[in-house]
């Protein structure tokens, strides 16, 4: 259960098959640093889970050298279990768990097979009833404080009666909180009656500590004939709780009994030795007594030996003849006897033939004996062997032998050295009690030398050595310079291993370093011989004039897909990323594109009619321009020129652009191939082609045309499509084409185009594929109807919770001017965006917007890609779209450049195809909660929603 930077996780400690209980001690919660998983299931699997996952997080451990983190354990767990989904455990895990780094709390559960159920609230997993799920419920709040998450989950407890945590079985609970000690309550039963109180410190203990609670033998035994009744089951625990503890009679009485601490067990170990080790006087009588003592104790001893060597073998008999005839049932002798006259007589024979009954008869066991051992009752035996089944042999049983030969343990070892407290010269004078220390002189190093002075001197060394005999001398200063950096490495080892990557220096990163740094920003690349992620702009390999003008526009920290994208992009590498909507794509393909132009001999006479030197293809003409927007804040400081390509204005005019010389032409695909089929403008010098939002130039028909462009390029300076694509120098030393490719979506269309004009590419993905990004909070809203969703938004947009501008997307161009009149009519000003609309009208609307001059954007998907509208607060859906990448696209224009955004959408029954998709969407966002009636939706249930509800109907 989760609370307020806490969560909890309990469980009962009842172990036991149907009514029968085996034992009241077995555990189900497992620390793995600072993760905490529960296994509920069949016994021998939980065991042997709980096993699994220590060696595996071990393993981590020693390869990491780090705790595992609450988001790993549960991939971890996931992987594990889903290899065994053919032959699975009988476990239901979950995790709970604080994030170290952010210190939000973390809990999700698992099926057998390893499916993922992540929650905001609680999880209840196991066999446990629908009352134990329904108090959850009903007791939940949000941001609850560790004692009230105590609180509930005891509660929640109590009131599940057949999870036996209050029949006097007890049960485990435990509050997690960051960089706090763990609290554990282990009878909630003593809890609820006030015999247990939560902050006393033998409760709040780490869970390695904390001693378990005691076994028991059996059931418990019933109460005394005085003892009141127990209170009847109740649904409401707050009268129970809130009635005054009353005083324990009988064996519930008996308080437990804690084992010494280790601390108290020294301290007693160390008290003997001195105790032994202090010689003691003993007087002259003394010594005498002792003596006699010892000397009649042997004298004993022998006798006994003696008597027991010469004693005949017939003393031990009480019979006649030294035997004890053997009686049948009947009261018979056992074996024949001679006549009655002769049995008085003596035996004829040897004096030494062993006599009849010599050995004599069994020890009878005396009263007390049979009463101590009583025959165990038959359940009893059988308790004792489904435990031996189920949890295996007892682990304390005793392995001692008399037969081996056992050390001393307490063996005394006589100490050479004096024990400080036996020093009494402090006594004496008073100089002592000051120790006299070394004082060093310089700069507080031994010999007053620091590790910089030595670096000096060695480098000197070197010097003087290379100057005196240049041939082998650089040998020798080289040998020397690798020794001396081994030692270093060596001896930095141990402090670089507990710093930060970013306290550290580019060169003291190793490859442990970088894994935690591609992690922090969620980066995954795959491809050969790709570099390591830029930390900082300096680090980055750009030139001076490019990281001023990025200094002076204001980006400070660069972006996920900017740490992975432009070291990449340097190395003239071919390139497809995925990446989040509003992430920062345009400034991690126009950097690397600048810096290929520098290197390049400037537009002349001789070249300037060859055409650009980079193309860049957008799907839609507001995101063309857009991207001219964010070009010419870099290209423009540089002298560099930009053409913008689209369609919507006349042609002359774009024309006229391109007669000036443009180094990076801009343009929609159907504009450029118009261009390039009417002789306007050619390719001949061309290296550079960026696609962006590739995924949606594909679904919008552009494929053919992007074909017919991309072969309209020269074919001399394409790239081999050998292990020479991957290689960085190779690609840098001669002029190829390099192919970038950015999409938010990587489907089969896309492969198909980069499988044809992409050679070897690197492949970066920030986040997860089609994952909103985590500065959305978004909410979905019941509200069937025209006329409830037009009430609702003015609810909204009166609420003064949002400022402008504000962005209302809706499914059809026709209601996009009707809600444009509401919104009118409500006292905004709002502008429009469709298809419909002319070039002039559109670039006329985003700048209204963008002045301020418009306080609300109506719009259709027209604008859900690309568009980047400054500073956008509130994004709301009119209407659920028929996709969830259209969803993705229509919240992205919110909670960028990051900061935080929110998307409220109004759903119906009608979007019932969509729903288990919204759901899954809504769920993996970190800032974001599924509201219940989307969650209890049949429709969001499984994929498919109103099809497959439709057809289980009609089966």
């Amino acid at each position: 259960m989760v609370g307020k930077d806490c969560v909890a996780i309990a469980c009962d400690l009842r172990l036991g098959m149907q009514a029968l209980t085996v034992s009241n001690n077995f555990p189900k919660i497992f620390q793995y640093g600072d993760v905490f998983l529960g296994l509920t299931g069949l016994a021998t699997d939980v065991s042997t889970v709980s096993d699994l996952f220590r060696y595996k997080v071990n393993m981590y451990r020693l390869r990491e050298e780090r705790n595992i983190s609450p988001q790993t354990m549960a991939n971890l767990v996931s992987s594990s279990l889903y290899e065994k989904r053919f032959g699975p455990y009988f476990v239901s895990p979950v995790i709970a768990g604080i994030n170290q780094t952010t210190g939000k709390p973390f809990i999700c559960g698992f099926d057998s097979i390893g499916c993922i159920d992540f929650a905001k609230d609680f999880i209840v997993s196991g066999t446990a009833s629908d009352q134990l799920f329904g108090t959850c419920e009903g007791l939940w709040e949000p941001d609850l404080g560790p004692e009230d998450l105590f609180e509930t989950v005891s509660q929640a407890l109590l009131n599940a009666v057949d999870r036996d945590a209050l029949s006097g079985w007890g049960a485990h609970v435990y509050i997690i909180e960051k960089d706090k000690p763990l609290t554990s309550i282990f009878n909630i039963a003593e809890y609820a009656q006030g015999a247990i109180n939560p902050s006393d410190t033998q409760y709040t203990q780490g869970m390695d500590t904390v001693p378990p609670p005691p076994p028991m033998e059996g059931p418990p035994p019933p109460p005394p004939e005085t003892a009141p009744p127990p209170p009847p089951p109740s649904d409401e625990l707050g009268p129970m709780l809130a009635k005054p503890a009353r005083e324990k009679k009988g064996w519930a009485s008996q308080k437990k009994r804690q084992p010494p601490s280790i601390d108290d067990i020294l301290k007693a170990k160390r008290e003997k030795e001195a105790a032994a080790a202090k010689p003691k006087f003993l007087s002259k009588a003394e010594r005498e007594r002792i003596a006699l003592e010892k000397r009649q104790k042997e004298v004993d001893e022998a006798r006994k030996r003696k008597e027991s060597a010469s004693a005949p073998n017939g003393t031990q008999s009480n019979g006649t003849n030294g035997s004890t005839p053997s009686v049948q049932r009947g009261g018979a002798a056992a074996i024949p006897t001679g006549p009655r006259a002769m049995r008085a007589e003596a035996p004829t024979g040897p004096a030494n033939m062993p006599q009849r009954g010599d050995m004599g008869p069994p020890i009878v066991p005396s009263k007390s004996d049979r009463d101590n051992k009583k025959r165990s009752a038959p359940e009893d035996t059988e308790a004792a062997m489904i435990r031996q089944r189920y949890m295996g042999a007892e682990q304390n049983q005793s392995t001692f032998s008399a037969k081996k030969k056992r050390r001393r343990t307490t063996e005394k070892k006589f100490n050479f050295e004096w024990n400080d407290e036996e020093d009494t010269s402090v006594d004496y004078n008073p100089i002592y009690a000051q120790k006299a220390q070394s004082n060093f002189f310089g700069r507080g190093k031994l010999g007053g030398f620091t590790e910089e002075t030595a670096e000096q001197g060695a480098q000197k060394f070197i010097q003087a050595m290379i100057e005196r005999d240049p041939a082998q001398g650089r040998q020798r200063a080289q040998a020397i310079m690798d020794m001396e950096r081994r030692r270093k490495e060596k001896g930095s080892r141990t402090q670089q291993l507990d710093k930060h990557w970013s306290e550290k220096r580019l060169d003291d990163m190793r490859e442990r370093d970088w894994r935690i740094f591609k992690e922090d920003f969620h980066i995954s690349t795959m491809g050969g011989s790709i570099p390591n992620p830029m930390r900082t702009w300096e680090e980055s390999g750009l030139p001076d004039s490019l990281l001023r003008i990025v200094n002076q526009i204001g980006y400070t920290e660069p972006s996920a897909i900017q740490r992975a994208a432009i070291p990449i992009a340097l190395q003239s590498r071919d390139l497809i990323g995925v990446a989040e909507t509003g992430s920062g794509k345009t400034a991690s393909f126009v950097l690397p594109l600048l810096n290929y132009i520098l290197q390049i001999s400037a537009f002349g006479q001789t070249n300037r009619n060859d055409g650009p030197h980079a193309i860049i293809l957008a799907p839609t003409r507001e995101l063309a321009q857009q991207i001219d927007v964010e070009t010419r804040k870099f290209a423009n400081p540089l002298g560099f020129n930009t053409a913008v390509l689209v369609g919507g204005h006349a042609i002359q005019e774009q024309v006229h652009s391109l007669s000036g010389g443009a180094e990076i032409v801009i343009a929609t695909p159907g504009r450029l191939l118009d261009c390039i089929e009417r002789r306007v403008l050619v390719l001949n010098q061309c290296n550079y082609v960026i696609l962006d939002e590739a995924d949606k130039m594909i679904s919008m028909g552009f494929e053919e045309d992007v074909n017919k462009i991309l072969n309209a390029l020269p074919s001399s300076n394409e790239k081999p499509d050998t292990d020479a694509a991957e290689d960085s120098v190779a690609m840098t030393r001669g002029m190829y084409r390099q192919t970038m490719l950015y999409t938010a979506t990587l489907d089969t269309a896309i492969e198909r185009v980069a499988k044809k004009y992409v050679r070897r590419p690197a492949r970066v993905m920030i986040g997860e594929q089609g994952k909103a990004v985590d500065t959305v909070e978004q909410r979905a809203e019941f509200v069937p109807g025209e006329d409830k969703r037009k009430k609702r938004l003015q609810e909204i947009l009166t609420s003064g919770e949002f400022a402008a501008p504000v962005m209302v997307f809706v499914n059809i161009k026709n209601n996009c001017e009707a809600v444009a009149k509401d919104i009118r009519r409500m006292g905004f000003n709002p502008v429009t965006l469709h298809g419909s609309k002319t070039q002039e009208q559109r670039e006329a609307a985003l700048k209204m917007l963008d002045d301020g001059r418009a306080d609300v954007l109506v719009a259709t998907d027209l604008a859900g890609r690309g568009i980047d509208v400054t500073d956008v607060s509130l994004v709301v859906n009119f209407n659920m779209p028929k996709s969830i990448d259209t969803y993705t696209h229509r919240i992205g224009r919110t909670g960028r450049a990051g900061k935080m955004g929110v998307a409220i959408t109004f759903w119906g029954n009608e979007d019932a195809d969509v729903l288990y998709d919204l759901k899954q969407m809504i769920s993996k966002s970190s800032v974001s909660k599924i509201p219940e009636d989307l969650r209890k939706h049949e429709a969001a249930q499984q994929k498919g929603g109103r099809k497959k509800a439709e057809k289980n109907l009609v089966n």
